[in-house]
């Protein structure tokens, strides 16, 4: 087992902290105040965890890459990016907040809002039974232990309050079947990601785009991609700086253009045919050569899903007929 994992000790009393996220992306959690019946349960569902990451190969994390059953994602906190807090999101990007206030990156950003909620684990108000009732969603509760002068969380991306819907009855079978109360929260023994003093690990993947969606970590490898699209065609066909920003600016919009980037980059990059004069005719062969100006590639955002499908190579002539076709899931010919 990771040595960090391995000396972590559930002795004390767990809480247990619900969250939902606002419009800001920041989250809003709350403290549910636990009887000491639960305290097992809850420590069990941790120690399980644990198990589980000493049993399992730790992989260092990869933004798009896929677990098998026995993996698991190994991150430093200090791997992740910091989160612009409140007061700084409103029109600022994180270069103008970092050169516009004289107070420094640490009164600018904070942690990441998944960090954070474990390492302000008893800073999080207490939620009333009448209060936690009025809200039927939320987007993840977890479950702490206070470690040393910090916390280890065990957090997973689910509504506790997912089972309660309108016109179900809960039923009880004893000596006869009667109806019992409706339940308030409703968890189950699986842990996405478990936060420590030092490091994070990823139990699963799908999680990561919606617990690390304020610092986008899955993005976070959009411009060395970028930059590794540029330098292997720059002798073929050069893209324009404005391209660039382009290719940036739809990849940083959403995960789908960024794992095409990154599969593209790690992947069919190396099999493309970069001679100058084979691309070219690649190009107008498809129907794209006027995106070619001047012996560069010149992209808007709006051309950079017809050249990323143009790379991947999706683009095909139907054998019965003179359309040309795009193939929306394709695998190489034997």
């Amino acid at each position: 087992m990771n040595n960090t994992w391995a000396a972590t000790s559930l002795e004390g009393d767990p809480r247990f902290i619900v969250g939902y996220r606002k419009a800001s992306g920041l989250m809003d959690c709350y403290n549910i105040e636990i009887h000491q019946d639960l305290f097992a349960d809850l420590r069990q569902i941790g120690l399980s965890a644990l198990d589980f990451l000493g049993r399992s190969t730790g992989r260092p994390y990869a933004p798009f890459g896929a677990l098998e059953e026995d993996e698991h994602f190994m991150l430093e906190r200090g791997e992740i990016p910091r989160s612009m807090k409140m007061k700084n999101r409103r029109g600022l990007t994180r270069d103008d907040s970092l050169s516009a206030d004289a107070n420094g990156p640490d009164e600018l950003f904070g942690v990441a809002e998944a960090l954070r909620i474990i390492d302000e684990t008893d800073q999080h108000p207490v939620l009333s039974a009448a209060d936690l009732r009025q809200v039927s969603r939320f987007n993840l509760y977890a479950i702490s232990f206070h470690i040393s002068n910090s916390f280890v969380g065990f957090i997973r991306q689910a509504n506790p309050r997912r089972s309660l819907k309108p016109g179900l009855r809960y039923l009880q079978y004893g000596d006869t079947l009667k109806r019992m109360e409706q339940p308030d929260i409703v968890i189950d023994e699986r842990v996405d990601i478990v936060v420590g003093p030092e490091d994070v690990a990823i139990i699963s993947d799908g999680s990561v785009q919606v617990l690390f969606r304020d610092v986008d970590l899955v993005m976070q490898h959009v411009d060395p991609n970028v930059d590794a699209v540029d330098a292997a065609l720059n002798e073929c066909i050069p893209l324009t700086a404005g391209s660039l920003d382009a290719l940036r600016i739809a990849c940083n919009s959403g995960p789908r253009n960024a794992r095409r980037l990154h599969n593209l980059v790690y992947g069919r990059l190396a099999d493309l045919d970069l001679d100058s004069s084979a691309f070219l005719k690649a190009l107008e062969q498809r129907k794209l050569g006027h995106l070619v100006v001047d012996g560069e590639l010149q992209l808007k955002q709006s051309d950079v899903p017809d050249f990323l499908d143009f790379v991947e190579g999706r683009f095909f002539d139907d054998d019965h007929s003179p359309e040309t076709r795009r193939a929306d899931r394709f695998s190489p010919r034997t």
